[in-house]
């Protein structure tokens, strides 16, 4: 099982990588993601794969974006969450 990397640069950024998957979504719901800025933008580039919870997690972060009132952008979004 791979795991799940969230990392918050200092700009304000987002970049996710590994598996997204029911075994390892809980890693990303942990710890405050979104941080205190206006505008963030999540790169999905580096998801290597996904299930249904991949895009639960991006429905979950949209929300607390919209209750934080952050503009929130996701970037590189994997082909197989359109699947």
């Amino acid at each position: 099982m791979s795991k799940l990397n969230v990392a918050v640069s200092g700009n304000g950024n987002v970049s996710v990588s590994g598996e997204i998957t029911f075994f390892t979504v809980n890693d990303a719901l942990s710890f405050e993601v979104l941080p205190d800025k206006p505008d963030v933008i999540i790169n999905l580039g580096g998801v290597t794969r996904s299930d249904s919870s991949g895009l639960a997690l991006m429905v979950h972060w949209l929300r607390e974006a919209k209750e934080k009132q952050i503009n929130l952008k996701f970037e590189a979004i994997p082909e197989k969450l359109f699947a």
